[in-house]
């Protein structure tokens, strides 16, 4: 493979990134910079490690995003348990006029 292969596959992760398709974006990357190492190029190695890092940083916040809004999700009723709110609301039992 070649430099503009290379900067081809970075270009292609760059999309893929901007879709929010972060695997498919860190299978290019990767193939990006096997392709560096193969013909020597340190920059273009740093620069994919960033591009990649990049990605991982997304990884990182999506997950901590997730997991503020599962155990922080503020019951309506305070003698309820926070719930998760990817789950659909269970129906509520009526209550029973005597």
């Amino acid at each position: 493979m070649s430099d503009s292969e290379a900067k081809q596959l970075l270009q292609d992760g760059d999309k893929l990134y901007a879709q929010g398709d972060y695997y498919s974006a860190i299978d290019a990357y990767s193939r990006a910079l096997e392709t560096y190492q193969e013909i020597g190029d340190l920059n273009g190695e740093a620069e994919t490690f960033s591009r990649i890092a990049k990605v991982y940083q997304s990884f990182s916040e999506w997950a901590s995003y997730d997991a503020e809004k599962l155990h922080f999700c503020a019951p309506d009723d305070p003698g309820q348990q926070p719930t998760d709110p990817r789950q659909p609301k269970s129906p509520q039992p009526k209550s029973r006029k005597r």
